[in-house]
């Protein structure tokens, strides 16, 4: 777990399986029988609110500021 590419990877898996297009909470994961997981994200990366950003990096997708500056933009131009 403390292999960041590996728990990268089993986030994937996780949120691939359940059809999920964010990692859920770690209460979510939890539930759903990986707590290994939530466990690994809290003791190794700090906690969701800081392995959340590193799977949106690492998959490529915006994360919330980059979302939130995208929708002001789009809103910017229509007016």
């Amino acid at each position: 777990w403390k292999d960041l590419d590996f728990t990268i990877e089993e986030a994937k898996k996780v949120m691939s399986k359940h059809r999920f297009e964010n990692l859920p909470s770690s209460t979510t994961l939890s539930r759903l029988g990986y707590a290994g997981l939530s466990t690994a994200i809290a003791r190794y990366y700090g906690g969701m609110q800081n392995f959340k950003p590193i799977l949106l990096k690492y998959l490529g997708m915006p994360n919330q500021k980059e979302k939130l500056e995208s929708i002001l933009r789009d809103y910017v131009k229509k007016r």
